[in-house]
């Protein structure tokens, strides 16, 4: 008798119940440059927060080191890379009278903030920026633009989650210049290390088994890929009971047919 080729049919469909449970998908996102705080402050409706560092009263160095600044933590490399309070390093650099960073980037220095939650837009002020080399600004790892020569702001939204801005040179010569005023929109979605675990999920889904539950492995984490960016994927707990009860059934069919 034949056994219809069982082994073969069983670990192909062992294959498809693993994958039949989890649905991933490509994901474009759009991103928008402002040159003005007024229009960027009119694209998040006015709802964001904002750290203008007037509460250091010291010069305080993030130069190889990380510096905690409430919900964001800077870090930089190279030459400058501080927190400057009056009287100013560099007059000529200063935003507004008050504490800023004094950033520089060239071949050798660059800076970044990472956000302790995800982002989905950031500004700040700047003073004297892009006025001999060229200052770029990356959003984890896509390049969002130059800042303008001597623009006062520059910021951007973006339908995307993001935790890391990287201000580097893109050209590779000196510019030295103060930047003051962040101001940002935290995401509404949880990192994963703040989630309800499976386990406290798991009544909800028997419950309703046909609801899927969302997850996302890399949120929170930032990527070092380029021009990667990872999506959720979707877990439906009821298509995963049905494949890992179709591969019980098909194994209880070989025993059967071996025995005849």
């Amino acid at each position: 008798m034949s056994t219809l080729g069982l082994p073969k049919i069983s670990i192909g469909l062992a294959t498809l119940a693993v994958v039949v449970g989890a649905v991933s998908s490509a994901e474009a996102f759009t991103l928008t440059t402002f040159n003005d705080r007024e229009s960027w402050e009119s694209a998040v409706a006015g709802d964001f927060n904002e750290e203008n560092f007037n509460s250091f009263t010291i010069d305080s160095s993030f130069n190889g080191v990380n510096l905690d600044v409430g919900d964001f933590t800077l870090n930089g490399t190279g030459n400058r890379q501080k927190i400057d309070a009056p009287a100013m390093d560099v007059p000529a650099f200063s935003v507004d009278g008050s504490p800023m960073i004094l950033g520089q980037t060239d071949s050798d220095s660059s800076f970044m903030v990472k956000f302790d939650l995800p982002v989905t837009a950031f500004g700040a002020d700047f003073d004297d920026i892009t006025s001999q080399g060229v200052t770029q600004l990356i959003a984890d790892s896509d390049v969002v633009g130059s800042i303008p020569l001597n623009g006062r702001f520059f910021g951007f939204t973006v339908d995307s989650n993001i935790t890391t801005i990287t201000l580097n040179s893109a050209n590779g010569g000196f510019d030295g210049f103060g930047m003051d005023n962040f101001v940002y929109v935290s995401s509404n979605d949880i990192p994963v290390s703040e989630s309800p675990t499976r386990a406290m999920q798991m009544p909800s889904d028997i419950a309703n088994p046909f609801v899927p539950v969302e997850f996302s492995p890399t949120r929170g984490i930032p990527l070092t890929f380029e021009n990667i960016r990872a999506t959720p994927f979707t877990f439906s707990p009821a298509l995963g009971l049905l494949g890992v009860g179709g591969i019980w059934v098909l194994f209880r069919l070989r025993k059967m047919v071996g025995k005849k």
